[in-house]
């Protein structure tokens, strides 16, 4: 526990060095990653790398998760939605920045585990998660303040924008083999401002999503 402890807090010390916001960074200290993973790896929690956590699936970096949420802006009492949610740490992280999470994770035995993982570190009240195509969005609680896409589109289906507010904030990796962190900020219904964070490498989203045609915006 006390090495654990020790990479945690050195994790900490970079990010508040590179200028994370100190309400992200006091969600990721309340947060216990190890929580989130099979428990052979669970000494693996704080070394900044994916993990594998089944089912073809990772849980992201540290420093990547960190990232996004920086971008998504993040401000108390959001109503975010999390397609991809995988292990649910995301998703316990939205909650702890006082955000209501709805997360989808399209394997069922992940989206299980991810909520009893959720439940034992006692944010559970923020989030519901639902076992379902993360590609078609969840209407049910749209429009949402927030989107964040936790796996690689090859393009972003145009019909997620219309689940998102006006001035809203969509974060996703997008493309194929090598991703470009986008983010996308929703000016008006047919008005969406997009900006380029950089490389990154995620597993690809799955479901019944196919690219190609006038539903992405590239």
């Amino acid at each position: 526990m006390a090495a654990l402890a020790e990479t945690k807090k050195a994790l900490m010390d970079r990010w508040r060095s590179e200028g994370i916001p100190l309400n992200i960074l006091k969600a990721f200290e309340k947060v216990p990653r190890e929580a989130f993973l099979p428990e052979p790896i669970r000494p693996q929690a704080y070394v900044d790398q994916p993990l594998l956590i089944g089912h073809e699936q990772t849980i992201s970096q540290p420093t990547t998760v960190i990232n996004m949420l920086a971008l998504l802006e993040i401000r108390s009492g959001m109503n975010v939605l999390e397609i991809g949610s995988g292990s649910g740490y995301t998703a316990a992280l939205l909650a702890a920045l006082d955000c209501n999470v709805t997360g989808i994770e399209i394997v069922p035995q992940l989206a299980v585990r991810a909520a009893h993982s959720i439940e034992s570190v006692g944010l559970s009240n923020r989030v519901t998660l639902h076992a379902a195509d993360g590609g078609l969005g969840w209407e049910e609680k749209a429009p949402y303040d927030r989107i964040l896409i936790s796996a690689a589109f090859p393009t972003i289906p145009r019909h997620l924008f219309w689940q998102l507010k006006k001035g809203g904030v969509l974060v996703a990796p997008v493309g194929v083999i090598e991703q470009r962190m986008v983010v996308c900020r929703k000016k008006g219904e047919k008005n969406i401002v997009e900006e380029d964070h950089g490389a990154y490498v995620f597993v690809p989203v799955t479901g019944k999503y196919i690219s190609g045609d006038d539903e992405g915006l590239s």
